[in-house]
């Protein structure tokens, strides 16, 4: 249903511009410092766990504020690091995102600031856990599972708020933004109200 509403929503706004509307395009690519709003047991930290994002936007209009739609390819998760000794375990979840926001953009000649606002939705596409845990030989021994979707326990659809900003200059560009989940990965268990997505991403591009 979320997605069918954003859908919908990007085809109507569309649907409804000026025909003298300037639409340019670009792509872009960069890390993704992810986290999820989960409970930390005692004696574990909780770091960033290093992803990448990336895909394709439009941007449209050409005045101060203008539309700008994205389809990326985000891997977001969690990591969590033993506090006294090497272990850790970390979760890679793939997702298609469709973040559609307003950008407000000034500048001088070919340099450009700008500033995004605005809400994702998402499509849980694949998952990836590992574990590192320490041999007899004091080793860390590495041990993969492709994550296996129950359908009753996972919500595959994800949404949320995105903030960001970046410096554009000719061409190309730099920029950050903050992913914020609303919605949870879960809907069972004792912890399915901690399972939101977030992210941190620094991305380079190229505008055309």
């Amino acid at each position: 249903m979320m997605r069918k509403n954003l859908l919908l929503l990007l085809a109507l706004f569309v649907l409804t511009l000026p025909l003298h509307a300037q639409v340019s395009g670009g792509v872009k690519g960069g890390l993704a410092m992810a986290t999820m709003n989960a409970d930390v047991p005692s004696g574990v930290d909780n770091p960033f766990k290093l992803g990448f994002y990336g895909g394709g936007f439009i941007v449209i209009g050409g005045g101060v504020l203008r539309f700008q739609p994205e389809l990326l390819y985000t891997q977001k998760g969690v990591r969590f690091e033993s506090k006294s000794s090497a272990e850790y375990w970390r979760a890679t979840y793939s997702y298609l995102e469709l973040p559609l926001m307003a950008r407000l953009q000034f500048g001088i000649n070919k340099v450009n600031v700008y500033l995004n606002v605005g809400g994702y939705g998402a499509y849980w596409l694949s998952g990836k856990t590992t574990t590192y845990t320490l041999n007899l030989q004091g080793q860390l021994e590495e041990n993969s599972e492709d994550y296996e979707f129950d359908e009753e326990f996972d919500n595959r659809l994800d949404g949320g708020l995105v903030f960001g900003a970046g410096v554009k200059i000719l061409f190309f560009f730099v920029e950050g933004r903050y992913s914020m989940g609303l919605v949870n990965s879960k809907k069972e268990g004792t912890d399915k109200d901690k399972t939101k997505m977030s992210y941190i991403g620094v991305a380079l591009g190229v505008q055309f």
